[in-house]
């Protein structure tokens, strides 16, 4: 009896398994499908700079002017409405683009120098400490400039702290200025 039931399980479970596709199959319709094309992304990086840029298409020209105008009327009638883009606008981009580049880098280049200093002064600390409690005798002698000492060191690194995670700030200040005004993020970065 044990048998004839799981032979009937048998076939039960391999009849199920040829009726579902397989994954070779299901692979194969995969690729019979076209990928979808991409639609063109424009961003600050790719737009064209030499060629206006309108949403509502070429524009036309107006009607051609009467014959008693002049020919500079005629020439201004039929000049497209849009401003064309100057080389000095683009010039004017990449220069404000490099002083933001600019501003940030210096204010990077002040993080670095403060997170250095703040190191030192941690290390220094850690060294004056080794030594005072390596030979109890240093601590014994003049407790009192001990504590003063340690105090300081210890206001030093606080107040190079608070001047680093100030530095910290300014430069996320300086980022979202820079966001606000337009530029791209590879200028930020």
């Amino acid at each position: 009896m044990k048998w004839l039931l799981s032979a009937v399980m048998f076939l039960a479970v391999a009849a199920a398994a040829q009726q579902q596709p397989g994954l070779a199959d299901m692979a194969r319709s995969s690729r019979q499908q076209a990928p979808p094309k991409p639609a063109k992304v424009y961003d600050n990086d790719n737009l064209p700079t030499r060629a206006p840029i309108t949403v509502l298409g070429e524009a036309n020209a107006p009607e051609a002017a009467t014959n008693d105008a002049k020919p500079e009327d005629a020439a201004s009638a039929t000049a497209p409405k849009e401003p064309k883009p100057k080389m000095d606008d683009a010039e004017g981009a990449r220069k404000l683009q490099e002083q933001w580049h600019s501003k940030l880098a210096d204010q990077k280049k002040e993080i670095s120098t403060s997170q250095r200093e703040l190191d030192i002064l941690q290390r220094e600390y850690r060294l004056r400490a080794a030594a005072v409690y390596a030979d109890a005798g240093n601590s014994l002698r003049d407790p009192a400039k001990w504590a003063a000492d340690d105090r300081q060191y210890q206001q030093q690194i606080v107040d190079k702290g608070k001047q680093l995670d100030a530095a910290k700030q300014k430069l996320e200040d300086l980022r979202e200025q820079a966001r606000k005004s337009g530029m791209p993020a590879s200028v930020s970065e």
